[in-house]
């Protein structure tokens, strides 16, 4: 969950202090105080429209087959419902959005935009709750400005587009963003519960929103204390409920919490490089996509837009000036969103570093709603109307160019190879793959292709089925293991067929174990050929492909 935090907007702020004198000073001309409305040209609404009709299309449009995450997402949420906490005790992961998806599966299929629409789904029903936290920040202005930077969002196209949790957090944080902001202005008991039940999803959703939410109570006792005394028993006492509130929603991971500690044991991240000082930076610019120069430009003029919400105010609010001030000491409400987003991606690290856990960027999920609200505010400081628009337009539209690069991006070398077998394997052939993480894509596009029947299928080292992948003291395992015995246990299996070895060098997992499992391959079956080799076009599960005749 986020929140701005920050009581009612800084420039409707009411102040209760008594007068003590009466204002004897002359009133000012007229032309100094007054509003400027200026009209919206045709051109700006045709804009917005255009940002979200694209942002909306590119929610449900990819090219790619599934990756590793996505296929054992969908494995496990095809498991009975009460198989699938079993199945996570050896993932990793909490559970909710495995029965939201095996729910989906069930009425929608399980077809690769079956699987998918969900995430997009999500990513859509985020839109609307966008519109309402920024509106609370700047009105109508800040509404707009808010939503069209989550439908042009990058980052927010990549993982509505992916089947795992990541748009489910961004829905969630959003959806937590509006309800706690309405209970501070006016609590309710309805709120309230929909802050409790809010929370309970987020920590069962994905295990970074913990450190959101620690940070968030943080926050909000400091916005407490902070409280001028006129506005005491108005800020502290649905401060203090939402704060119970969160207290009260985190309860709920209290049933997952042995499991959650035997996966802090047994299970982590090996694929993924260590935390570090600059991770913090790494997740903000992260925002900006990958994979273009446009990305880079546009994760830049993010962070600077962020700075300005967090630093800076206009000095009449009212009118069309091109003048703000900054303050280093922050400005309310900036100054609490960025606390909220600092704290998260400090916490994150820290914790991290502690227990020796990995950072990818999808990790950062969890900040990137108030991190984009902090972007609105910064685009909103700008006194210029005509430069604000110029601004937002420009953002908008180098997101939607990340995003349409994005959507023709082959995350994987599955469909490629998967094709290779499906027309030169025989009835019987072994298909062996190294390491085990790139057997659930390929397995599921070898169904897909109604291939998957006449082939056997292996995974180094336990020389298991493809589906899932045990992740449970997976390191240790891996180091462990033998190769050359590996070698000719497969060659003897596959007496008088053929093997077909999939395989990558590229991973930090098992460091150099699929190099020599190839070379002992080699040595026993020396009548090989290399059929498709790594690709260079930027997936991130590429592997080579080798035959081995039974000759």
């Amino acid at each position: 969950m986020a929140a701005t935090v920050a009581g009612r907007r800084a420039d409707s702020r009411p102040d209760s202090r008594p007068d003590r004198r009466p204002d004897r000073r002359p009133p000012k001309a007229a032309s100094a105080t007054r509003t400027v409305v200026v009209a919206e040209p045709a051109w700006v609404d045709l804009a917005v429209a255009l940002v979200l009709a694209g942002g909306v299309a590119l929610r449900f449009i990819t090219t790619s087959p599934l990756w590793l995450d996505e296929a054992l997402s969908v494995n496990i949420a095809s498991e009975p419902w009460s198989d699938i906490v079993g199945r996570l005790l050896r993932d990793g992961a909490p559970p909710l959005y495995y029965f939201a998806l095996k729910s989906w599966m069930l009425v929608f299929g399980s077809s690769d935009f079956a699987v998918r629409s969900m995430s997009g789904f999500f990513a859509m029903a985020a839109l609307p709750l966008m519109w309402m936290a920024g509106n609370r920040l700047n009105r109508r202005e800040g509404g707009w400005t808010a939503v069209v930077l989550l439908a042009s969002s990058p980052f927010a196209l990549r993982y509505a587009t992916e089947a795992r949790m990541y748009s489910l957090v961004i829905l969630l944080t959003a959806l937590g963003v509006v309800l706690l902001n309405r209970f501070l202005d006016r609590p309710t008991a309805p709120l309230l519960a929909g802050i409790i039940v809010t929370v309970g999803a987020l920590a069962l959703t994905h295990y970074w929103t913990l450190y959101l939410l620690g940070a968030l109570l943080l926050v909000l006792a400091l916005r407490s204390d902070r409280a001028k005394p006129w506005e005491r028993s108005a800020v502290r006492f649905p401060t203090s409920w939402a704060m119970l509130g969160i207290g009260a929603g985190l309860l709920s991971f209290v049933p997952w919490a042995s499991t959650f500690w035997y996966q802090a044991q047994h299970t982590g991240t090996p694929w993924a490089g260590p935390l570090g000082a600059s991770t913090p930076v790494a997740a903000v610019l992260s925002f900006g996509g990958s994979g273009a120069e446009a990305a880079s430009l546009l994760g830049l003029s993010l962070v600077l837009l962020a700075l300005l919400g967090a630093f800076a105010r206009r000095l009449d609010p009212r009118a069309d000036q091109r003048l703000v001030l900054l303050d280093l000491r922050g400005s309310s409400p900036g100054r609490n969103i960025g606390l909220l987003v600092v704290l998260t991606l400090v916490l994150a690290t820290v914790a991290g570093i502690v227990v020796g856990g990995a950072f990818q960027p999808r990790y950062a999920s969890v900040v990137l709603v108030p991190f984009l609200l902090l972007v609105a505010l910064g685009v909103c400081t700008i006194g210029a109307v005509r430069v604000r628009r110029v601004v937002v337009t420009t953002v908008a539209f180098l997101g939607l160019i990340v995003g349409v690069a994005g959507a023709g991006q082959q995350r994987t070398q599955a469909g490629e190879l998967a094709g290779i077998l499906a027309s030169r394997s025989q009835p019987g052939d072994v298909v062996l793959y190294c390491p085990d993480q790139l057997a659930p894509a390929m397995d599921r596009r070898l169904e897909n292709l109604g291939v998957r029947g006449r082939l056997r299928q292996l995974t180094y080292p336990d020389l298991g089925p493809p589906r899932f992948i045990d992740w449970v003291d997976y390191e240790e395992r891996m180091k462990a293991s033998q190769p050359e015995g590996v070698a000719r246990r497969v060659h003897e299996r596959a007496a008088g067929f053929n093997i077909w070895f999939v395989w990558s060098p590229a991973y930090r997992v098992p460091a150099g174990k699929c190099g020599e499992l190839n070379a002992h391959l080699n040595n026993v079956r020396p009548d090989w050929r290399n059929v498709a080799i790594l690709a260079g076009d930027g997936r991130f599960e590429v592997a080579n492909l080798t035959v081995y005749p039974p000759g």
